[in-house]
């Protein structure tokens, strides 16, 4: 698919709706390894809405030469001062956009961890700083480019691509229409009760109450792409096992068939078939709220049909659902707060049910909730 203006405009346009950005606004934006044409555009369009908006654009290969190349102690000085730095800059903006159009999807995969840990604490000290001081954040996957692609096995990089621009530039506004219904059955929900399968035709079980929680759309507001209702359980609810076969990444490390056995909400077994389960038992007893449960979710676009190692399209693959152990998502709460971790581990559910109503079976949704098969071009 070649990107022309007219495109490039649709997801600028994109970007526009979902920051919500009004007169007066004053907006950072981080763009990582994303083309000319997409920031000019957007700061014009900002400009035109009497907006200020400030661009630090940066590499792969500047975000990872002090990780790779520097000595232990350069490493720390470099993300001490970038950290000091980022604070006073950003400081003054009440908008944070980052743009991501990097070109390699777990671009910090194989780093020295003595190094990397630098890195990964400057991004703790910045955020946690500026969390009062900045109202909204936004974190946009950009498909400008074909190379954010070229690192995933067998999968067609132009298929990729194509994918990506439409599930960017989606009909947003329909689908969160669609999807006012199954919005509506979470609020009212007492339950939710999943069944999975592994390859070998084991059936897994698995509930837990969701009875008073609030459930959140992301029509695109949140994340693009988007296209996913959310809520946080009932912290000590969730019974039973839960199969997750496709890839997650988390901590720069990768894992796939993962198996969960939950008892009173916590996570009392886990196994997986691709990655290191002892990395993957470190994570999970790395905190006491990492053994729960801080979401579940369903998806709903089926723009997306690919899986491609990017937690922000991945979560969204429409007939989808995915748990998160650790802090609860963005406008919900069931006590899990003081861990850092939020890991969305995606799932295919044979079947999901809320109380007694089947909502989706083999992929698809179904009964008054099959408008949300469409595709919102």
């Amino acid at each position: 698919m070649i990107l022309t203006r007219k495109i490039v405009r649709k997801i600028v346009l994109a970007i526009l709706r979902g920051s919500k950005i009004k007169p007066g606004d004053r907006i950072y934006i981080e763009a990582v390894e994303v083309g000319k044409m997409i920031t000019d555009l957007l700061v014009e369009e900002i400009a035109k809405l009497d907006a200020v908006a400030y661009v630090e654009k940066r590499t792969d290969r500047t975000d990872l030469a002090y990780s790779i190349f520097a000595s232990e102690e350069t490493a720390r000085l470099y993300y001490e001062m970038l950290a000091e730095t980022k604070i006073q800059q950003m400081w003054m903006y009440n908008k944070h956009l980052i743009l991501a159009g990097s070109s390699r999807r777990n671009k910090y995969g194989n780093l020295p961890p003595h190094l990397d840990k630098y890195r990964k604490a400057m991004l703790k000290k910045v955020y946690g700083a500026l969390r009062d001081t900045i109202e909204w954040w936004g974190f946009y996957i950009i498909p400008t480019s074909k190379k954010f692609f070229e690192d995933i096995e067998g999968v067609s990089v132009e298929a990729c691509h194509k994918m990506a621009v439409q599930a960017f530039t989606a009909d947003y506004t329909a689908m969160a229409k669609a999807a006012e219904g199954l919005l509506e059955l979470l609020s009212i929900g007492k339950g939710i009760k999943i069944k999975t399968v592994d390859p070998e035709g084991n059936e897994y079980l698995f509930k837990c109450s969701i009875q008073g929680q609030k459930p959140v759309i992301d029509d695109g507001s949140i994340n693009l792409p988007g296209g996913e209702v959310y809520l946080a359980p009932i912290r000590n609810s969730a019974e039973g096992h839960l199969f997750l076969e496709p890839i997650s990444i988390v901590n720069d490390m990768v894992f796939s068939g993962i198996l969960l056995s939950f008892s009173e909400g916590k996570i009392e077994e886990e196994s997986c078939r691709v990655g290191d389960e002892d990395a993957l038992r470190s994570i999970l007893d790395e905190h006491i709220d990492n053994r729960y449960l801080g979401e579940v979710a369903i998806a709903f676009n089926f723009l997306i049909q690919l899986i491609i190692g990017n937690i922000v399209f991945d979560e969204k693959f429409g007939g989808s659902f995915h748990i998160a152990p650790g802090k609860c998502a963005p406008g919900t709460e069931n006590g899990q707060t003081t861990t850092t971790l939020h890991w969305d581990i995606i799932g295919f559910a044979a079947e999901f049910w809320v109380d007694d109503v089947l909502v989706v079976k083999d992929g698809k949704f179904q009964g008054e909730y099959a408008v949300l098969n469409q595709l919102f071009i």
